[in-house]
């Protein structure tokens, strides 16, 4: 099911690419699907390091995800893209606090 579509230019090449959001409880999750000029298609992203695309901000050439494990916290991930592969390059966990 899928809970929703939204185009930006998440990987900063100046192409439009697509972000499926596909729903969830705890964290909504994303799939990205990235613009190919060459082939004039939109490719989906392949993730590697990590299992989900949560709560994510774009920056120029890097996406940070938030990743909630409980109410309370979770993991901050920063992502670097190698063409249509997204890699987690760090993590840190956050908390709110008991």
């Amino acid at each position: 099911m899928i809970a929703g579509i939204d185009f930006e230019d998440v990987n900063s090449d100046g192409y439009t690419d697509m972000v499926v959001n596909t729903g969830g409880t705890m964290n909504e999750t994303h799939d990205l699907y990235i613009w190919d000029n060459s082939s004039k298609m939109l490719t989906k992203a392949i993730y590697d390091g990590f299992d989900m695309l949560s709560y994510f901000e774009v920056h120029d050439g890097y996406l940070m995800n938030w990743v909630k494990a409980s109410a309370n916290g979770g993991v901050i991930q920063k992502l670097v893209w190698n063409g249509n592969t997204l890699t987690k390059v760090s993590e840190e966990s956050y908390g709110t606090g008991d």
